[in-house]
């Protein structure tokens, strides 16, 4: 199921443990569903390009993620 917050927007769930009933407080912003959509929305890809006399390169690079967006990710399954 989903994490239980307290009133302080601590999570207490800990995705990482192979075990599922480990709790850990994390302090971290409450997010809305919507809200978390937007955070997740800055993470961009950009591409990359140059342009040598010897080579053209190109190529994408994608935002690191902040940490709670990659929780979010992780808790999703979601791979950049």
């Amino acid at each position: 199921g989903l994490p239980s917050l307290n009133r302080f927007g601590e999570a207490q769930i800990n995705i990482n443990s192979p075990n599922p009933n480990t709790v850990v407080k994390q302090k971290s912003p409450v997010h809305s569903f919507q809200t978390l959509l937007a955070d997740l929305g800055t993470i961009c890809k950009n591409r990359v390009e140059s342009c040598l006399e010897v080579a053209n390169i190109c190529f994408d690079k994608i935002t690191q993620p902040t940490a709670l967006q990659q929780t979010a990710l992780d808790f999703l399954s979601v791979r950049l």
